[in-house]
């Protein structure tokens, strides 16, 4: 039951969730599970006001009774105003999470000869793992989560603006599907995907793996890949030289200021993913090659000046790597990509 992804590819050596609730009793005093608690992820930083004259002194922080008829006018637009930009932000969202699907399906096919079929329940969408869906999937997580922690506290110390729980309440996947292979691979053999048996009551929506094999997939083309993409609108960079984070986290300088959100920005992406994929090899049956991940990043759509792949290789010559071990064998193997 020690066994994680890091240092057992192979699935039928590590618990995935029907046996991890199949011996639930014994696992929960091996792990002492009752003692773990669950958290949201923190607040994340703000960077919409980082100005250093930036101060919360505006109208809408007084009390009502103490507005007088024209600042409640004013106040009153000004929230029908926000309301009508983040409805329209929403509608971009929705826009660029279909337009990057396409993208995604376009990259897997030419460099991986992926398949997601015709049938849309199967193509990478949003979806969320709550452990309070059951007392099964509670239990999983506090799991999961005391794996996290061992694997991870020492790994991330030093990122905690980050704001990631490694006992998280809920993980959202902003992108998650599956596809198989159209041509076999000689050298590797890929398990048959399938949800755990103990989960398949309540599926949370149609993109569930089981929903796919009955309504798509006949047994020639059982689901054989997960692939998991993270996304972001924000704006992203990496400079090595400002790592470590927590060093440079306070700096006055403006300049490096908006350097270091930027940088913020693209690493909680990337431990997100992490934490994600660590968490997707205890759900599925499925060994390391069979994860395929990345990042969308809109940040490149308007600084076509940015290469992916030099990106990509900045990073992981960076000793941000050594936080990352999962991503870095993915992009090792070629199964990690970065798209907008």
């Amino acid at each position: 039951m020690n066994n994680t992804i890091l240092n057992c590819d192979d699935e039928s050596a590590r618990p995935t969730f029907d046996i991890i609730i199949k011996n639930l009793d014994k696992i929960k005093d091996d792990f002492h599970l009752d003692e773990i608690v669950l958290h949201n992820d923190d607040g994340y930083f703000d960077h919409e006001h980082d100005d250093d004259d930036y101060k919360d002194e505006t109208i809408r922080s007084l009390p009502s009774s103490d507005l007088n008829p024209f600042q409640k006018f004013v106040i009153e637009k000004l929230t029908n105003i926000e309301n009508a930009v983040n409805h329209i932000d929403h509608k971009v969202n929705l826009l660029y999470e279909r337009e990057s699907i396409q993208r995604i399906k376009l990259i897997l096919k030419k460099a991986l000869l992926m398949n997601f079929g015709d049938n849309e329940c199967n193509i990478p969408q949003m979806r969320l793992f709550n452990s309070s869906s059951s007392t099964d999937m509670l239990e999983f997580f506090k799991f999961v989560s005391y794996h996290l922690i061992k694997t991870y506290s020492a790994l991330w110390k030093g990122y905690d603006m980050i704001g990631l729980s490694l006992a998280p309440k809920t993980l959202e996947f902003n992108l998650l599907g599956f596809a198989f292979c159209t041509k076999q691979h000689q050298h590797h053999k890929f398990n048959s995907i399938t949800s755990p048996l103990h989960n398949r009551a309540a599926p949370i929506r149609c993109s569930s793996i089981r929903y796919v094999i009955n309504n798509f997939f006949n047994e020639k083309y059982n689901p054989s890949h997960v692939i998991v993409f993270e996304s972001t609108t924000s704006p992203i960079d990496f400079n090595a030289s400002l790592l470590p984070m927590s060093s440079n986290n306070n700096t006055n300088n403006k300049q490096t200021r908006k350097e270091i959100i930027k940088m913020q920005n693209l690493i909680k992406k990337l431990f997100q993913l992490e934490r994600q994929i660590f968490f997707l090899s205890y759900y599925y049956n499925i060994n390391f090659n069979q994860i395929i991940c990345g990042l969308n990043l809109f940040h490149l759509y308007h600084n076509s000046d940015i290469d992916s792949s030099d990106l990509l290789e900045r990073i992981f010559e960076s000793a941000i790597k050594d936080c990352l071990p999962l991503l870095y064998r993915l992009y090792g193997i070629h199964q990690l990509f970065i798209t907008w």
